[in-house]
């Protein structure tokens, strides 16, 4: 799998400047973490790779045809839909035996019938994980993925995340300087 190569890249808001000639390169087919304190453009960088945001000027080589899947800040699950329905919604082809083999690796094997409304949030997150983890993407870009989770839960469902990527390309944004560790991850700063 090809590098993402970022070159130059700048983005203003109300000509307020939050990315300024940014260049980086993600090795593709690894985990790459990107830190940087709260507020110095890692969603916006994230939301340009995903194609959610234009930037202003400067390009990006390396997700010409590929498939990205991301995992915002907030959760972004069906409230009125199972958990298992959540997840299905992007691997409708896995069966129930493999879906809760998942579920299981990341702790949630009492969540999968419940309303994603009547999850906590915690578990929650681990549903938003699961459903990025068994896309087809190619491609994953990871918004404090680990918000909300306590050390132990943190360090098990990370296990089951690395699992989950199989090769892929994962693009992982935080502040926490603990868990580029826990995904093996090569860390990149912004």
């Amino acid at each position: 799998m090809s590098d993402i190569v970022v070159h130059s890249l700048s983005k203003a808001y109300d000509g307020k400047p939050v990315l300024q000639n940014v260049s980086l390169r993600f090795p593709g087919g690894r985990v790459s973490c990107l830190m940087a304190p709260s507020g110095t453009g890692k969603t916006t960088l994230l939301r340009i790779l995903a194609g959610l945001t234009p930037a202003d000027s400067g390009s990006v080589e390396g997700l010409e045809a590929l498939q990205v899947g991301m995992v915002f800040q907030e959760n972004r699950l069906l409230p009125q839909f199972s958990a298992l329905d959540n997840v299905r919604l992007v691997c409708p082809h896995l069966s129930r035996s493999a879906l809760t083999e998942a579920f299981a690796a990341m702790g949630l094997t009492d969540a999968m019938d419940k309303k994603a409304r009547d999850l906590s949030g915690g578990m929650a997150r681990r549903v938003a994980l699961l459903r990025a983890l068994l896309s087809d993407a190619d491609v994953l870009l990871l918004d404090e993925p680990f918000g909300g989770l306590d050390k132990k839960t943190r360090k098990a469902v990370a296990k089951a995340c690395k699992d989950l990527l199989r090769g892929r390309t994962c693009i992982l944004v935080t502040h926490d300087p603990k868990e580029p560790a826990l995904m093996d991850a090569k860390v990149l700063t912004l």
